[in-house]
């Protein structure tokens, strides 16, 4: 890894503005390198960027606690990073892509249903 964090991430951020990226997922997606790289300098050194520490980061990530979509996220922009911007191996069968969790509505209580309804009411 002969570039800076700085550099990269600005590399990331020309290629997104070259894209016309939203400007919430740019933001997030260099949120996500920014974290990444500072991830791998410290587990990794100046070793080079590989899916061996993109994958051990999503690990990590989950690990933590992060959400489904937020892993979802940190992994598209870890993939479009890896494949756009320094053209390298991004193989499916090495890294699979997260599955989504099905999780079951919130439900609400009688008392916010009663609450709901009399509000309701209130604005006829």
């Amino acid at each position: 890894m002969s570039q800076t964090i700085e550099i990269q991430l600005q590399n990331y951020d020309d290629h997104m503005i070259m894209k016309k990226f939203s400007v919430a997922t740019h933001k997030m997606y260099l949120r996500t390198l920014k974290r990444y790289l500072r991830f791998h300098k410290f587990k990794y050194g100046q070793r080079e960027l590989s899916q061996v520490s993109a994958k051990q980061f999503i690990l990590y990530r989950k690990k933590s606690g992060r959400s489904w979509p937020t892993i979802n996220c940190d992994y598209s922009a870890l993939r479009k990073y890896f494949r756009k911007v320094i053209q390298a191996e991004w193989t499916r069968k090495k890294m699979p892509r997260p599955r989504k969790e099905n999780t079951l509505p919130r439900i609400i209580s009688k008392q916010d249903v009663v609450k709901l309804i009399k509000l309701a009411g209130a604005y006829k």
